[in-house]
Order: structure tokens, then sequence, then C-alpha cells
């Protein structure tokens, strides 16, 4: 019988609270069709309560993410605007420097256009007039002007090397030109001479035509020569002593006498500049100085016209 009875006894679920501010303990008991209601609205509820956080979780890492993308929109925005004004900004760049360039070659162009055909036309009019060197010194220091401009501009601007090596040929033909003339000063000294007819030093009672310049200077001071050239002529006259003489081509020489000591020997090539012998008295002299000359195609000129100031 009590098999029976036990078989017959209802279910329950009970639920026990026990309350911290008093002794009382509670307990609920619950038959089994409400304790399946019960558990199924509690894991409704689980469900939804989770799922509410996720979607709040999610919502709110959603406007996050909404709100970043919108500002890196405006900062991709803004570097786009910024990368669009230096682009023209290189823009800009690049013409004005093709200009530039250009406008470098153009010059260049010129540059040697002036050079070369000075160097033509004044080497056509030394064989016509040899004293017509005065125009050389303010030549000369304009093109030096341009060649300094040149060169600045060269180190703002890229410019092709065939053009910089066709201003380089021209550059070396004017510096040949210039180291060609005789316009250094062979030594120093006050001129005790000059050119053109005077009382001859040695028959003090008759004038003749002295074709030089003489320059007093101490015994064994350097003698250099006035220009580049080949001396072809180093040796012992009567009149000059210890002579040398030096072809620069174009029709020009130049003539160092009464030396103490030549330096050099007939066929050596020597550069503006370079020390050929030592000042003297030998041959016909009175006193230690250099007798210089400067001769076109055989002609003796003044020197003063040539010589730098």
């Amino acid at each position: 019988m009590e098999t029976g009875k036990a078989k017959n006894r209802k279910k329950y679920i009970s639920v026990v609270l026990i309350p911290h501010f008093n002794s009382r303990v509670r307990t609920f008991k619950f038959s089994s069709p409400y304790s399946k209601l019960i558990t199924f609205v509690s894991i409704f509820f689980l469900f939804q309560t989770a799922f509410i956080f996720t979607f709040a979780r999610i919502y709110n890492e959603n406007s996050l993410l909404k709100k970043n993308m919108t500002e890196i929109s405006a900062v991709n925005e803004e570097q786009r605007n910024l990368l669009e004004e230096k682009i023209k900004e290189i823009d800009i760049l690049v013409e004005n420097n093709d200009k530039m360039n250009a406008a470098i070659e153009n010059f260049m162009i010129k540059y040697q256009e002036i050079s070369d055909t000075y160097i033509e036309d004044r080497l056509d009019n030394l064989k016509l007039n040899p004293s017509s060197r005065g125009m050389d010194r303010s030549f000369i220091n304009d093109i030096d002007e341009l060649k300094k401009l040149l060169d600045n501009l060269q180190k703002l601007n890229a410019v092709k090397s065939d053009k910089l090596e066709k201003l380089a040929e021209t550059e070396k033909k004017l510096k040949d030109y210039m180291d060609s003339m005789p316009t250094l000063w062979p030594t120093t000294g006050e001129v005790s001479s000059q050119f053109g007819s005077r009382k001859d030093p040695i028959a003090t009672w008759k004038k003749s035509f002295h074709t030089g310049l003489d320059i007093a200077a101490d015994y064994g001071a350097d003698i250099k020569a006035s220009a580049s050239g080949k001396v072809i002529m180093a040796g012992r006259t009567e009149v000059y002593g210890n002579t040398i003489e030096i072809d620069h081509g174009h029709g020009i020489t130049t003539f160092y006498g009464h030396a103490s000591r030549l330096l050099v020997k007939e066929g050596q090539t020597v550069k503006k500049g370079e020390v050929i012998a030592k000042v003297g008295s030998t041959g016909r002299s009175t006193g230690s100085h250099l007798h210089f000359e400067i001769r076109i195609n055989g002609n003796a000129v003044d020197p003063l016209e040539y010589l730098d100031d």
C-alpha cells in the first residue's frame, strides 16, 4: 500500500528563501506544471536579458564604429584636399623649373655665341690693328659676370649634361684666348723707360725708338711669362744679353731682355705667370732692369695697352 501511495504523490519544486534580516525561513512549493512554466519563463528571461545586453553592446560598438568612420572619412577628405593642393604646387614648380631650364639653356647659347664671336672677331681685328685691345678689359669683366650668373643658376637647376659640355668647351676657348693675351706684368717694379721715342741710354747724344718697356727691378727678381706659350728663343744677344722670346699664337710674341739667369729652354711650353728668368743687367744696360716687348705679327706695340692696370 505504501508503494501505491508513493506513485500517486504529487511532485513539487521547493524554493527556499533565507533572509538575512530575520531568522524566519520561507519555503514555496510549486507543483510540476508550474515548475515547468517557471523554468521556461526563467530561461526565456535569461535569454532575453542576454539578448538585450548583447544588442546594447553591439549597438554601442556600431555607434562608436560609425563615429570613427565619420572621423576617418573627414580626415581622408582633408588629406585628399591637401594632396590635391600639393599636386597643383608640384605642377607649378615643374612648369617653372622647365621654364627656368629653358631660359638657362638659351642663356648658355647666347653666352657661347658672344664668346665665340668675340674671340673670332678680336683675332681678326688684331691682325688689322695690333693696338686695338682697349675693349678687352670691359668685355672680359662682362663675360666674367655672365659666367658667375650661369654658375649660380646651374647650382639651382638641373641642366642637361650636353649643354654643360658645350659650355665647358666655350669656357676653355675663352680661357685659352685670355691665357694667350700678354696681360700679366712680367716683373714688379717701376717703369723707367716707356715705349716710343727717347734719348738713347748708351749713346746719350742721340734719340732712339724704344720698342718696349724698361721696368726697374731688384737684381735676381722673378721674371714671369706674361702669357702662356712656347719658348722660341732662349739665349744671349749682344744688345739685350740673356734673352727669352715666347710665341703665344695668333701672331703674338713677347720678348724679355737683360736677364741675369734663364730658367727655361727653347721649345719648352710655359704657363702664364710661370717664372722663366731672373732680372739682371746683361747686354747693353746701365742697371738692373727688365726690357719687355710685345710684338704683333713681328711689329712692336706699346705693352701698356695690353698689361693689366
